[in-house]
């Protein structure tokens, strides 16, 4: 047998009902958004930051020079990966697949303090470019003995800080 609809059962509903219990009644609005608005909060800063995972090794070529390995340690296939090295050099690739990683040298790098190469994209704002059409005459280049400091890597919008290690063995 089926109670009556206006029968009450107690339980949650009704300390719930905001004509028997209004604070309680309020406190669980607010409670329920609270935890939507902190779900909604962790989601997007999951999305937004956070996944952009890089590894940066010096390794000594056979000549002795330096030769250095961006590593894409992330789920995401990087597009124009872009580097900083000691904040004056700047190098560029198209692609790098997770797993993988973009071998280069000093001459890959561009001296930005000796001759700035300032392209515009679509909407105009300036960003500096290896991957122009033609690197002749650029400028000058990373010296031969480059040991890097400090190293930020940009992919789209996220940027990161990491620290240089540094191994005998080629890769």
């Amino acid at each position: 047998m089926s109670a009556p609809p206006n029968a009450s059962h107690g339980g949650l509903l009704s300390a719930l009902d905001p004509a028997r219990n209004p604070r309680a009644a309020r406190l669980a609005v607010l409670a329920g958004w609270a935890v939507l608005s902190a779900v909604s909060v962790s989601a997007a800063l999951g999305r937004q930051g956070g996944s952009l995972r890089a590894r940066f090794t010096v390794h000594q070529t056979p000549d002795g020079g330096p030769l250095f390995v961006l590593q894409n340690d992330g789920r995401q296939l990087w597009h124009r990966a872009q580097v900083w090295v000691d904040d004056r050099y700047f190098g560029e690739h198209v692609e790098i697949e997770p797993g993988l990683g973009w071998r280069f040298g000093p001459s890959d790098l561009l001296d930005l303090r000796a001759a700035p190469l300032a392209l515009a994209d679509s909407e105009g704002r300036p960003y500096y470019s290896t991957l122009a059409p033609t690197t002749e005459g650029l400028g000058r280049r990373g010296p031969a003995d480059l040991s890097p400091k400090h190293v930020r890597v940009q992919v789209g919008p996220e940027t990161i800080n990491i620290e240089v290690g540094r191994t005998d063995a080629t890769p």
